[in-house]
């Protein structure tokens, strides 16, 4: 079964200014994230299902830096599920050797998703975002 399709731009705007989700990305309530720019780079991919999406950043050299964009209170097996398929299919494509991601440490659900979904915490990789949260990055590999 497959949980996805590739995003549009206004997918993806909707979803980032999404009432439950720009508030993690740092957008203000008074804002509206124009993500046009994600297609920017043509090798960037948004996979999309009916209770959010991943947004893969092509990084080069066959990484890309993940986002999740699921909806929260959508219920964690059938976001694990379409993670998982989507992850699964970015590793079909054939460029695809790591995926990245920079979880807030604050974020507990998103951390523990990404280790369910065989994430692994890269030692001594500690940085603060572009909004003084300190995170961690992992990565899956092929």
């Amino acid at each position: 079964m497959r949980y996805f399709h590739e995003a549009t731009v206004q997918e993806i705007e909707d979803i980032v200014n999404h009432d439950d989700i720009a508030p993690a990305l740092g957008i203000m309530p008074d804002r509206y994230m124009d993500m046009s720019h994600a297609f920017d780079n043509e090798g960037n991919v948004c996979l999309m299902s009916n209770i959010g999406g991943m947004f893969f950043a092509n990084a080069g050299d066959g990484v890309y830096d993940s986002h999740f964009l699921f909806i929260p209170g959508s219920g964690g097996a059938e976001i694990k599920d379409a993670a998982h398929a989507m992850i699964t299919e970015m590793f079909t494509r054939a460029d695809v050797k790591v995926i990245t991601g920079a979880p807030p440490r604050d974020n507990r659900a998103v951390r523990h998703m990404g280790t369910a979904l065989g994430y692994i915490k890269i030692p001594r990789s500690e940085h603060f975002d572009g909004l003084g949260r300190l995170c961690d990055k992992y990565e899956v590999r092929k």
